[in-house]
């Protein structure tokens, strides 16, 4: 008699994690389905961004040969003014308009 009733415990339990298996499941699955949507929205929202950010990158002023060579001459210049007014401290330091540079 104690086997029976071990036996029908038993049964019941398993019946019990089954039970909840299936709604867990069912629960999930129904989550996975409002994900998909979310993800669907998402990625039509990305490719109308792309689409306006490709618009916006095409009407864009391109720089041209000649204003590349340009911007290059004008950095060197600025790169030879900022070395030839730093100076050096009898330390060793360089300083600029007078206050060391840390």
């Amino acid at each position: 008699m104690k086997f029976v009733k071990s036996s029908l415990l038993v049964k019941l339990v398993i019946l019990i994690l089954v039970v909840y298996a299936t709604v867990t499941l069912v629960s999930l699955r129904k989550q996975i389905t409002e994900k998909n949507e979310q993800e669907a929205i998402l990625n039509s929202s990305i490719a109308a961004t792309q689409q306006e950010n490709n618009r916006i990158q095409s009407t864009r002023w391109a720089p041209t040969r000649a204003s590349r060579q340009s911007r290059a001459i004008s950095s060197a210049w600025s790169t030879r003014a900022i070395s030839s007014s730093m100076t050096w401290a009898n330390d060793g330091r360089p300083f600029r308009r007078g206050v060391y540079a840390s």
